[in-house]
């Protein structure tokens, strides 16, 4: 078949356009690498056409677009020319713009196919907060419902028994710190991702710091008969690190896997210095942790689902530990086995 110039620029314009259309919708936004194709076609067809009669011209345009409309591979088999060194220049752009073609078609579907993970990771994003707000409004409703009911009780009976009124305070005072602690929570992750935190580091010792944070979990692993171990490589860990954020990084550990953590299982927490490094390790043989989550666990509003389990939380914890770990200029990682446990390993410079 043989093929004139014209016809030829017509059936590459053609081509990159539909393979434009497969990828692109209406008022999509084209690569530059795209729009410069059209631009080398242009070039490379242009002033190469040898003068003909205007209805031999026609016959073959003619003859390329019937072939473009019956989708027939366009890869010529002759190409007419005035002269040999015509021919050989004007198959070498051919043969170019076959590659630009195939880079083409590559390069839209790689783009098609990171806008379509841009889109998934959207809609992920909106079903975390999704389910983060739905889990809020949980976990403030609750202790309100509770407080609310236990002071209304409270005042309509005047000669409620001390022993009575008593308990009914302390149901109160417990729910309140769950609530002060929910909302702490999110003032905090608002803080940090704000950039509104700030990182005193002074040489600290950390040994004090884990007692108190065992002092204050210790009530909740007693209650379901956990096993609470402290380990430390020498009574004096000195360290450089802001000890109220160190120790708001060791108690979200510590109550993550007591939470975390059947009755009757046991939590460890070991510290060492290692490699120039404050190291504190969280263990516990509870439940763990599926081997397609522990790349989420960090992210804020994350849960893992469990449909049997009613686990408190919003799922803002371990995203509060890492930022705060972070800005210590240290590392935090997890290592876990579903039904035998988690280890939650801290590393900060000394």
């Amino acid at each position: 078949m043989v093929t004139s110039l014209k016809a030829r620029e017509l059936m590459y314009t053609a081509l990159l356009q539909q393979i434009i259309d497969k990828h692109y919708r209406a008022g999509d936004a084209i690569p530059p690498e795209i729009v410069r194709l059209f631009a080398d076609i242009d070039l490379a067809f242009r002033d190469r056409e040898p003068g003909r009669a205007r209805d031999r011209e026609d016959q073959d345009l003619n003859q390329e677009t019937d072939f473009i409309k019956q989708d027939v591979d366009p890869t010529p088999t002759h190409i007419r020319a005035k002269d040999e060194d015509d021919a050989v220049i004007v198959e070498r752009d051919v043969r170019m713009l076959n590659q630009k073609l195939l880079d083409a078609n590559t390069l839209l579907t790689s783009e098609r196919d990171r806008q379509n993970e841009h889109v998934r990771m959207l809609e992920d994003l909106t079903q975390m907060k999704s389910d983060f707000v739905s889990s809020v409004s949980h976990e403030l409703r609750t202790p309100l419902a509770s407080i609310l009911g236990f002071i209304e009780t409270i005042l309509i009976d005047p000669e409620m028994l001390w022993e009575t009124e008593r308990e009914f305070l302390g149901i109160i005072f417990n729910e309140s710190q769950r609530l002060a602690k929910l909302i702490n929570d999110l003032l905090d992750l608002s803080r940090i991702e704000s950039r509104h935190v700030e990182i005193e580091k002074t040489e600290t010792n950390i040994v004090p710091i884990i007692s108190h944070a065992i002092s204050l979990v210790i009530t909740e692993a007693e209650n379901k008969s956990i096993t609470l171990t402290s380990t430390c490589e020498h009574p004096a860990l000195i360290a450089r690190f802001d000890k109220e954020r160190m120790t708001q990084i060791i108690i979200n550990l510590l109550s993550n896997a007591v939470k975390f953590t059947q009755d009757g299982g046991a939590v460890a927490i070991s510290s060492g210095i290692i490699d120039g490094c404050l190291e504190v390790t969280v263990k516990d043989n509870g439940m763990g942790i599926p081997a397609s989550d522990i790349q989420f666990i960090f992210t804020k509003f994350f849960r893992v689902y469990r449909p049997r389990l009613q686990i408190r939380g919003t799922g803002l914890g371990l995203a509060i530990v890492k930022h705060l770990v972070e800005l210590h200029g240290g590392t935090i990682h997890a290592e876990s086995e579903e039904a035998k446990g988690s280890i939650f390993t801290v590393r900060i410079p000394i």
